[in-house]
């Protein structure tokens, strides 16, 4: 298992625990501020998580690729 793969997998599990505190959080905090705090922080982090996760397994698999041509 390559470097980058245990950093995906690192990162997806500590998205996940951060994601299950955070719907935690939400069963107390339920004013405009937390909706304030969704929005502009929360969301796009979430997007930015996924879509780095998404690109670090292309790539994953594109090293892993390279790997096979040149063996």
């Amino acid at each position: 298992m390559s470097a980058l793969t245990n950093q995906s997998n690192d990162l997806n599990i500590s998205w996940h625990t951060l994601n299950q505190i955070w719907i935690a959080v939400q069963t107390v905090w339920n004013d405009q501020v937390r909706w304030q705090f969704q929005r502009e922080h929360w969301e796009p982090l979430q997007q930015s998580v996924d879509a780095t996760a998404r690109q670090t397994s292309h790539l994953s698999q594109i090293i892993a690729q390279a790997r096979q041509n040149v063996r």
